[in-house]
């Protein structure tokens, strides 16, 4: 197997990446960037239940500077693996913030926030009942997060590798599998 330590300095997930994995697991792909969150009627009654956020390849009002990033929505809740929604980014009101601890998830050197994503993505929709208070430290329980960072990136790494050909850990399905050279280039 590839050394995760290298896997993760050399890929960041784009946009056909997380559209392969959402069909490989049977999930739907909606994404919108930060910049149309704020236009005029977005709210969380009028965008999909679940969606990727992609900050924006240029810095602007929304993301102020803090580019090529993804977050995840559930809701009007939003995931980032960062855990520094309200200091990093802007989002309209109506979104909150999903709460973990540790806080931050993802150690600031890496670039595998969508593979976070992924995760969570996967979590939410195979859980039965949704506690959205406690939803994010369920999450962190789960895959045994700490406040070490770069522990953590190496363990959502592991599990987006073996999960990223339709076997996600919820027993679910894809329609076809994907190849490892597909998934990691």
């Amino acid at each position: 197997m590839e050394n995760l330590d290298t896997y993760s300095s050399k890929v960041e997930l784009d946009d056909s990446r997380l559209k392969l994995f959402c069909a490989r697991n049977g999930l739907e792909y909606h994404e919108l960037d930060l910049q149309s969150l704020h236009s005029s009627g977005t709210n969380a009654s009028t965008v999909p239940k679940y969606f990727f956020i992609y900050t924006g390849s240029e810095k602007n009002s929304a993301n102020e500077g803090n580019t090529h990033h993804w977050m995840f929505c559930y809701g009007n809740y939003i995931f980032d693996s960062y855990g520094s929604l309200e200091t990093r980014f802007k989002v309209p009101e109506q979104f909150r913030p999903v709460k973990t601890f540790p806080r931050r998830l993802q150690s600031f050197d890496s670039d595998v926030c969508g593979e976070y994503c992924c995760a969570f993505y996967s979590f939410v929709s195979h859980e039965q009942e949704k506690d959205f208070a406690n939803l994010g430290q369920d999450f962190c329980n789960a895959f045994e997060f700490t406040q070490d960072t770069d522990e953590n990136d190496k363990k959502v790494l592991q599990w987006f590798k073996e999960n990223s050909t339709g076997n996600a850990t919820t027993g679910r399905q894809g329609n076809e599998s994907a190849s490892d050279e597909e998934i990691t280039q």
